[in-house]
């Protein structure tokens, strides 16, 4: 890899697949942001678990149901008093519908060039996905 006994290039390829799945700003944690469709593929179960940030440790499953819908899963277990004000998953796909599952949330959607973008509150959450 060219840095000899060190391993920083290793270490660099880490943080960079850390980056594309999971990312601070301010008190925004966005998952999937640097994520492009063949990388994340619409039909195919995909996890992401046991990531630390510093609002907790996150968890995103998405499991798929048909050709046409997935149940995607974020799982956020909270180091308090610090909590993400918003939490925004973005898919790498353009997506028909996306419905909460879980009681009492509110989704904000934006679509656009085939990138579909959920927004919502912190907490838990299930999303039906539809293509």
């Amino acid at each position: 890899m060219g840095d000899g006994h060190h391993g920083w290039a290793a270490a660099e390829i880490v943080l960079f697949l850390l980056h594309c799945l999971v990312r601070e700003r301010n008190e925004t944690l966005t998952l999937f942001h640097d994520i492009r469709e063949g990388m994340l593929q619409w039909g195919m179960n995909s996890a992401v678990e046991g990531v630390a940030t510093s609002f907790g440790t996150v968890g995103c499953t998405i499991n798929y149901q048909s050709r046409e819908k997935a149940l995607c899963a974020f799982t956020l277990k909270p180091i308090p008093p610090r909590l993400p004000k918003q939490v925004e998953i973005i898919f790498p796909f353009s997506l028909k519908r996306v419905l909460p599952v879980s009681a009492d949330l509110d989704i904000v959607l934006e679509r656009s060039e085939g990138i579909t973008r959920v927004r919502f509150q912190s907490s838990d959450a299930v999303l039906l996905l539809e293509r």
